[in-house]
């Protein structure tokens, strides 16, 4: 009897341990989203300060060495890194900066609407990584929600069949679709690896390679840069993007390690652009017509069913 009571209390506390780290998980997943869309907003309010490509390269230099910094800070120093690692960096760096810089062009070449739709949906890419290559289990209810969130970019986008669509656009904007997906990939692929320890020393390494990239661009661009008194006020939200991208890319790696891709990667995105909406509606005042309404409901909807185990 004693050992029959003492195994269910054994079960009992288990489950509730579980219980309580599955919580945990989601609270981290609504704070990265929460990042997601304090970095975002920030970063569309910088677009106006910062017009010239020249300036937004410097914005996202700074932007990329804050978010260093606020990683040593929070990983308490600079610690060991393995070959394995430091060349996982080196691509995760690479595809920062290439999304960066192929998401202003596609923006340029052609329509904005369509470019935010299948940019945001380079989640698609770590979300079939995860389940193909580690063989993560998926409910039907979590593939419903998962073709529903695209749809739902859709109709949040809103693009107008007048927009015109050239083959330079095209590559800009798929180009912005596979490194933002590649971003996803690489977190998973450290984070499962032998040397996951590492996992914040891969994101110091491949954000200061992005600053360093960036600044060398920089550098190489003919179009001179305004300085002067006003130039800490006007690159002073670097220090707010650069935290908020540290926060969410730390944890984003460790829950891509202890949720399914599927839930992961297409809530923290659906969650950005929901938040995004709210911003909009409620700070800046902003009404939604009746497509971006649907787009809205259908994206917490998908959001939602993918939620569920």
């Amino acid at each position: 009897m004693r050992t029959a009571r003492r195994y269910k209390h054994g079960v009992g506390r288990s489950a509730f341990r579980k219980g309580n780290l599955f919580l945990i998980n989601y609270i981290k997943m609504i704070l990265s989203v929460a990042a997601n869309v304090t970095r975002n907003t920030t970063v569309n309010l910088q677009k106006k300060k910062t017009p010239s490509e020249s300036e937004f390269l410097i914005f996202n230099a700074l932007c990329s060495m804050v978010t260093c910094i606020a990683l040593i800070v929070a990983c308490r120093g600079i610690h060991h890194i393995s070959l394995y690692t430091f060349l996982l960096s080196i691509l995760y760096g690479a595809a920062l900066v290439t999304s960066y810089q192929t998401l202003i062009m596609a923006m340029k070449e052609g329509p904005m609407s369509y470019t935010v739709l299948i940019s945001t949906c380079g989640m698609i890419i770590p979300t079939l990584f995860g389940t193909i290559v580690y063989h993560e289990s998926v409910s039907v209810f979590q593939i419903i929600g998962f073709i529903l969130m695209p749809i739902g970019f859709y109709f949040g986008a809103n693009p107008k069949k007048s927009e015109k669509i050239t083959v330079k656009w095209a590559k800009y904007v798929f180009t912005c679709f596979f490194s933002n997906g590649m971003q996803g990939v690489l977190q998973k692929v450290i984070i499962r690896s032998s040397h996951s320890d590492e996992n914040g020393m891969f994101l110091m390494s491949a954000f200061f390679i992005a600053a360093v990239i960036l600044i060398v661009m920089c550098v190489m661009k003919k179009e001179k840069v305004k300085e002067g008194k006003g130039f800490a006020k006007k690159y002073a939200s670097s220090i707010i993007v650069g935290i908020a991208d540290a926060f969410q890319h730390k944890v984003n790696t460790v829950l891509s390690g202890v949720l399914p891709s599927i839930i992961c990667y297409p809530v923290i995105n659906g969650g950005g652009i929901a938040g995004a909406t709210l911003v909009s509606v409620f700070v800046f005042r902003e009404k939604l017509d009746r497509k971006q309404t649907i787009g809205f409901v259908i994206c917490v909807v998908s959001i939602g069913l993918m939620c569920i185990v």
